[in-house]
């Protein structure tokens, strides 16, 4: 008898993206092996997001609240999730046709499972993140699949950050000792418009600064504990 695999439930936290979230939905409906379900947390949009995400995924989970930030968004998305798994993804982003499956195949027994990413650029972007294209990147958790027991026990994102919520997850993640898999695939298609936040290279590099040094301090702060 074959074990039943994981649930994965996807999640998708959005604000103001009713051009770009019929795509990102069209994707995970596209996936060769289906998600148990799609939570979308509209996080206080003013555009026509929800009318988007009703018309183009009738069965997902609609919850919008007053704009509180990403991170915060996907907490709410995770706290009401069924699956042991969660797949995130941003609004503006999509998945290969095989993310799930892919992952699925290759977590085994870790707590988290990254593919590679696929840099899909327009304009002038940043060509450090052009270098990373088709490379494994784990603290986007959007490549990934995280064990939403993780989740819980760290507690979740870090919703004071408003920048670099997801990097300071993985840190601590990686601080806890979970077990991270890695798989050979694409399984996101990161997309850098004119317009999205990668684009400022100074405000990106001050939150990554600051998540480190948090996971510094911590990591002292623990190792002052045992000595």
């Amino acid at each position: 008898m074959t074990a039943a695999r994981p649930t994965v439930s996807a999640v998708i936290a959005v604000h103001n993206g009713s051009a770009q979230i019929d795509a990102a939905l069209a994707s995970v409906h596209a996936q060769t092996v289906p998600v148990d379900e799609i939570i979308v947390v509209d996080d206080g949009s003013t555009d026509d997001t929800a009318g988007v995400v009703s018309r183009s995924a009738p069965r997902a989970r609609l919850l919008r609240q007053n704009r509180r930030g990403p991170a915060a968004a996907r907490n709410v998305a995770v706290a009401a999730a069924g699956g042991e798994l969660i797949a995130t993804l941003d609004h503006d982003d999509t998945w290969p046709a095989d993310r799930p499956g892919a992952l699925l195949e290759g977590i085994g027994s870790a707590a988290y499972v990254c593919g590679r990413v696929a840099i899909e650029a327009s304009g002038n972007p940043d060509p450090r993140l052009v270098r990373a294209d088709r490379s494994h990147i784990p603290f986007l958790l959007p490549t990934g699949l995280m064990a939403r027991s993780a989740w819980l026990a760290l507690d979740g994102m870090d919703e004071a950050l408003t920048r670099g919520e997801d990097i300071d997850l993985y840190l601590r993640f990686i601080e806890a000792k979970f077990e991270v898999a890695f798989v050979d695939a694409v399984t996101l298609n990161y997309r850098l418009g004119p317009d999205g936040l990668s684009r400022n290279v100074e405000s990106s590099q001050a939150a990554m600064l600051e998540v480190l040094r948090r996971s510094v301090a911590r990591r002292r702060l623990q190792a002052n504990a045992t000595r």
